[in-house]
Order: C-alpha cells, then sequence, then structure tokens
C-alpha cells in the first residue's frame, strides 16, 4: 500500500498545452504562481467553478500591476495579426499585404495603413497613439524553396570503400582474417529488462525517476553504493540500503 496522499498535483505546462485538458475537480495553488499568466493556465483546466479548490486565497498582487513592455508588444503584435486574419478571410486583404512571417505581415500591413491605425477590436489598455507607438521588431524576410531531391541519381564509380562496407568500430579484425564482437556492453546488460513500480496517475513523475535510478544503481550495485554513501549518506546512502533490502526481499520497491 501507498503511504503518499492520493491527490494528483497540477504539473508544470503552458498555456497552450492545458488547453481541452479539463478536470472535474481541479486542485490548485495560486500563491505559488508566479504571474497571472501562471494563474490562468492553473485556473484554465477546471471543467466548473464548483469544482475548482483553491488551497489558499488568490492575492491580488498576482492579477493586477499592470503589464510589461515585451507582454505590450506581444499583445499588440497578435492584435495585428488577428486583424490581418480575419480580411483574408473575408477577401478583403490587398495583394501587397504578403508574408510567411509575424513581422513581415505587420510592416506589409502598417504600409498600407500607417503605423498609427489602430484596429477597433484592440483594448484601451494595450492601443498605442503617436506618443505610444507600436514599434515592432522589424525582421527582413529571407527568401527560401523546398529542395526536391532527384529522381535519378547519377551513377558514381564504385571505390573500394563503396563495394565493402568499412568493419564497424566494436568489431575489430585479427590477423588471421576472423572477426569478432567486442561490444562496448556486456550482452547480459544489453538485453536486461529495466524493472520499476506499476504505473500510477498520482506518481508518475517521481515512479519515473525512481526507476531511472534504480535500474542504474542495479547496472552495478558494488560501485554505485559506494557512490551513493559518498555523495549523500543521510539520503542516497538509506535508498542504496533500501534497495539492497528490496533485493533481498524485505522490501517491495513501491515501499522503497
Amino acid at each position: 500500500q501507498r503511504s503518499q496522499v492520493e491527490i494528483a498535483p497540477n504539473f508544470a505546462m503552458t498555456d497552450y498545452s492545458s488547453q481541452g485538458k479539463m478536470r472535474p475537480y481541479n486542485l490548485i495553488h495560486l500563491d505559488y504562481c508566479q504571474s497571472h499568466q501562471a494563474c490562468y493556465t492553473a485556473l484554465l483546466r477546471m471543467a466548473t467553478a464548483k469544482g475548482t479548490i483553491l488551497l489558499q486565497p488568490l492575492s491580488p498582487s498576482k492579477v493586477q500591476g499592470g503589464l510589461n513592455g515585451a507582454l505590450h508588444q506581444e499583445f499588440r503584435e497578435l492584435e495585428m495579426l488577428d486583424k490581418i486574419t480575419r480580411l483574408r478571410y473575408e477577401r478583403c486583404l490587398p495583394i501587397t499585404i504578403r508574408g510567411y512571417r509575424r513581422y513581415t505581415l505587420i510592416d506589409a500591413y502598417h504600409k498600407v495603413k500607417g503605423i498609427y491605425y489602430v484596429p477597433a477590436s484592440v483594448h484601451p489598455v494595450i492601443t498605442w497613439s503617436r506618443a505610444l507607438p507600436f514599434q515592432p521588431n522589424f525582421v527582413e524576410d529571407i527568401p527560401w524553396h523546398i529542395i526536391e531531391q532527384p529522381k535519378k541519381k547519377a551513377k558514381q564509380k564504385g571505390r573500394h570503400s563503396d563495394v565493402f562496407p568499412p568493419i564497424p568500430k566494436t568489431v575489430q579484425a585479427t590477423k588471421k582474417g576472423h572477426i569478432f564482437s567486442r561490444s562496448l556492453i556486456p550482452a547480459h546488460d544489453a538485453s536486461a529488462n529495466l524493472y520499476g513500480t506499476r504505473w500510477s496517475n498520482n506518481s508518475c513523475t517521481y515512479d519515473a525517476f525512481f526507476a531511472v535510478v534504480f535500474n542504474l544503481w542495479c547496472s552495478d550495485i558494488p560501485l554505485f553504493s559506494r557512490i551513493f554513501h559518498e555523495i549523500n549518506p543521510a539520503h542516497l546512502g538509506f535508498l542504496s540500503d533500501s534497495l539492497t533490502r528490496h533485493m533481498a526481499g524485505d522490501y517491495t520497491l513501491i515501499q522503497v
């Protein structure tokens, strides 16, 4: 039996990857979120307000205080791209506005509408004017094309190395012409099965890390037992002793 609390924590993820991953009961701790975007990412996974569980009240400073310059710029550029996308969908985009990159499109749109043009949908907080101009970083659009593989390969004169493949580095030739394998990893280690705990959604990240450490320790038990004790006797040394008792049958791997 596991002794840990059966709570699945919200693992780190971006606001893009969290979309569509709703949870009926969303347990979050917003006090550890570093910005309002982190709060948004955590709250985005809730299916209902009733199923959202806040461990502590939200501090107003997390979502107040204004945006920094870089975030202002990002939202302004997204507003311009949204306007360009809508015009293209409605077939109202001028033919001179074209490009494959963000700044190329915005620069082409500015040349047609002017740098002080503000779409009507832009929120007043991020709007721009002559006093607060919108100046995106211009990046030159580098010409590019897709290289196609030739249909017919040109015939090349065969060399000795082309006809006879070279001997691999793990194979050594003897004077009599015989070869023998000199593998970097012993055969029994290369084909050995890796061990770990049974899959659990509530501790998968810890189990994955523990499985790596356990299989590393099993690869050379005397060596890594000594190394674990030398690095940290209180924790790694204790872990090594527990793994030894697991190998003796005293502990299960989950109990370790």
